[in-house]
């Protein structure tokens, strides 16, 4: 009986020990806050320009976000996208977290969408906020970035250089990735 209790007891503890390893690998993975740790070839923001949501008239450019010493978080997104409007909930939710930190902007870019469809989507969330732009990419910026899949984050800091993109549907308010939006 004691054989037992004691080759369950090496088990278990073998168990635990390869379930810390793989979750301090994995931590590894998602700290780095460096261009050759966030799985893309762009180091620099490109000077891209988007017209803003609320007046096609106007552009926003990247550039003067960062020219203000501020930390850019852009977005791409579109209503046609199914990943993109299953993840806009919590991606609000994550925004209203930093509403009152001045450093971060967050750039929410629909791309090849409909105007009419991308308003009475937003219209179910509180986004007037100091901290986000809405705007549209309607000369396909995007591309200068690399994007083809939606959704797709890119993470800039106040110097231009990239410091992490994420692809595809995310868990925005996991504690790696509030982390990470937290020490910019």
């Amino acid at each position: 009986m004691n054989r037992k209790i004691y080759i369950f007891s090496i088990i278990i503890i073998f168990v635990f020990g390869y379930i810390l390893f793989e979750a301090y690998k994995l931590e590894n993975k998602f700290a780095g806050d460096s261009a050759d740790k966030a799985g893309t070839v762009i180091q620099n923001m490109p000077n891209l320009k988007f017209s803003l949501a609320s007046d096609s008239d106007k552009n926003l450019e990247l550039y003067q976000l960062t020219g203000q010493g501020k930390n850019v978080f852009v977005h791409f997104w579109a209503t046609w996208c199914a990943p993109c409007e299953k993840e806009f909930p919590e991606l609000v939710k994550m925004i209203h977290l930093f509403k009152d930190k001045k450093n971060i902007q967050f750039v929410l870019v629909a791309v090849n969408d409909d105007p009419k469809k991308m308003k009475k989507f937003l219209k179910q969330f509180d986004l007037n906020l100091d901290n986000v732009s809405l705007v549209e990419d309607k000369i396909n910026s995007h591309k200068e970035l690399g994007t083809y899949k939606l959704p797709e984050t890119f993470v800039f800091n106040s110097e231009n250089k990239i410091v992490k993109k994420y692809t595809g549907q995310q868990p925005w308010l996991q504690k790696y990735i509030v982390d990470q939006i937290k020490s910019l």
